[in-house]
């Protein structure tokens, strides 16, 4: 659940909702159909139509495909600046090493 919970939007009750629908990481989620999202979203208690108003329906329909839309987003944001993170740490050790033998060759 606290990997998912990285994702902006993702609280712990749609972190497990997403687990459920078998997306079990940010990459999945960053990766996932739309309407998968939109469908472990549905499950949620908070997204149950209590009403059968047409016009409310359509308005909790709306949110549930705002919120997937969201939460695949931001899984990618997630997984971008995690790479990010990766490259500038993959090119601070490569200045070090490349600056360390050229010490060496100078000694």
């Amino acid at each position: 659940v606290l990997p998912l919970c990285k994702i902006p939007g993702v609280f712990a009750a749609r972190a497990r909702a997403l687990l459920e629908a078998d997306l079990e990481t940010v990459e999945a989620v960053a990766k996932a159909p739309k309407d998968v999202v939109e469908a472990a979203l549905r499950q949620l208690h908070q997204f149950e139509s209590r009403q059968v108003d047409a016009e409310t329906a359509n308005r909790q329909e709306a949110v549930v495909r705002q919120a997937a839309q969201r939460i695949i987003r931001g899984a990618q944001e997630v997984l971008s600046a995690e790479m990010q993170q990766l490259e500038d740490e993959a090119d601070e050790a490569q200045f070090a090493e490349t600056r360390g033998e050229k010490r060496q060759r100078l000694s």
